[in-house]
């Protein structure tokens, strides 16, 4: 794992793990985020574990230099290197696991209040740690939260044309994972070529990569599911932010989450943020990263900061300028505008209000 030290000690420590999503992606890939997001004046540490089968970890690869490119080779050299029992302790489960050996270990060692923030993939890592350690952390964060009942997108991998080291991103680790348990629905044993390419074609955005993974279910040595697939967390206190505009968790999906989990989980949808809400802050809204800090450490942060309404300020039109100076400095940097595009008449987006969904409430509560 990799960590991020704070400015000047403190007499307490306080720690945020930040899990990444993928699956396969490593803790690294965030290193420069989450130093911009949350610079080491604020005084917390920040872990960035990684998943097993990438980053520091054991990464899982093609070949013996850990190459990611997918064939009937790779299969077969998987099997061979790791055997079937091997490959299977590749899993969510197993990497809940290390993340419990990690936290106590370093609870250890730096006595404190620790808590975590989790995005995309991580979300679902978070939701089965918290499934088998339900005491271990205080609080919990998620943002981009994928549904482990239903789902519309499998992952939040990012389709390239070339494959980057596994040391970043594992895309055998991330096969592994989707083939195994995030292609089928809960009670389902098996799915055929024919419906994933009917889904694909169902979407109106969809990677472009279906085809070439549903090829290769049939060779690929998938791990047994386990008594925590499919299911959800009665963890609390956690929180669940979510883009409206995501394309990858979609909000939809989180919300359905959230209003079977109200008893436990508290919900905020953000308007107009798309995949992991945090990142509007480096455009000048810093709403969900309020929201966030004062829920994992609320003695650490002013207090107005675990106030919801902050959403209510954010913009819920779309114009392509850019409501803070940043904004219009990418929107000129990346689209060359600087006045409204379109008409002078805006629409909201779609459930624009439905903004809050605190705990111990209901989709009807706020209908």
């Amino acid at each position: 794992m990799s960590r991020l030290s704070p400015l000047q000690s403190t007499s307490q420590n306080n720690t945020l793990f930040i899990l990444m999503g993928g699956p396969g992606a490593s803790g690294w890939n965030l290193l420069e985020s989450a130093a911009l997001l949350i610079p080491a004046q604020l005084g917390l540490t920040i872990i960035l574990p990684d998943h097993r089968g990438t980053g520091l970890s054991t990464v899982l690869g093609c070949d013996d230099n850990d190459s990611q490119t997918i064939t009937t080779g790779c299969i077969t050299y998987l099997i061979s290197k790791w055997d079937i029992e091997g490959l299977n302790q590749f899993s969510i489960t197993a990497a809940a696991h290390d993340l419990s050996v990690q936290i106590q270990v370093y609870q250890a060692d730096h006595p404190g209040r620790i808590s975590i923030y989790a995005v995309s993939y991580g979300t679902l890592w978070l939701d089965r740690f918290l499934q088998i350690y339900p005491t271990l952390i205080p609080s919990a964060i998620m943002d981009g939260v994928i549904n482990p009942i239903l789902a519309l997108n499998k992952t939040d991998e990012t389709e390239t044309k070339e494959n980057g080291p596994g040391f970043l991103n594992s895309k055998v680790l991330y096969l592994n994972i989707i083939q195994s348990e995030r292609w089928l629905a809960p009670n389902e044993s098996e799915i055929d070529k024919e419906t994933v390419l009917a889904w694909h074609r169902s979407t109106l955005m969809a990677p472009n990569n279906s085809e070439q993974t549903i090829s290769f279910r049939a060779q690929w040595p998938k791990y047994p599911l386990d008594q925590y697939y499919a299911k959800v967390a009665s963890y609390s206190p956690l929180l669940m932010l979510s883009g409206q505009l995501d394309p990858a968790t979609t909000f939809p999906l989180a919300s359905q989450l959230a209003s079977i989990t109200s008893k436990t989980r508290t919900f905020y949808g953000i308007p107009l943020a798309g995949h992991v809400t945090l990142n509007i802050a480096k455009v000048g809204f810093y709403c969900p990263l309020h929201l966030m800090l004062a829920w994992a450490f609320p003695n650490n942060f002013p207090s107005e900061w675990n106030d919801p309404q902050c959403i209510r300020s954010l913009p819920t039109t779309l114009d392509f300028v850019g409501a803070t100076p940043l904004g219009q400095e990418y929107s000129m940097k990346f689209l060359n505008i600087s006045r409204p595009f379109g008409n002078d008449s805006y629409d909201s987006i779609p459930d624009s209000n439905f903004l809050f969904f605190p705990h111990n409430s209901s989709l009807e509560d706020i209908s």
